[in-house]
């Protein structure tokens, strides 16, 4: 049995904001995990100068393992401050 399609009623979003930043596109998922972590350490270390502890909260979601693994094992993150690191 076919059934016509619902017309939708066309919704009346606002305008999205001018949010400061910018958009970065990599040419592969290696350059993506890299900016990733070296972004994240950035912050990391401004948590750290700002209130002593760095908060991070991390996702389960299979996908992000690699980013996970990566930081755990890669020999130019041993200066990661995870002694001053709460993971959620």
């Amino acid at each position: 049995m076919s059934e016509e399609p619902l017309e939708l009623e066309p919704l009346d979003l606002p305008d999205p904001p001018d949010l400061p930043g910018r958009v970065c596109v990599e040419a592969s998922a290696e350059e993506v995990m890299d900016a990733l972590i070296a972004k994240l350490l950035e912050v990391a270390e401004a948590a750290l100068e700002d209130h002593g502890r760095f908060d991070l909260a991390v996702s389960g979601d299979d996908r992000l393992q690699p980013l996970w693994r990566q930081m755990m094992m890669d020999p130019d993150l041993r200066g990661f401050p995870w002694e001053q690191t709460h993971l959620w």
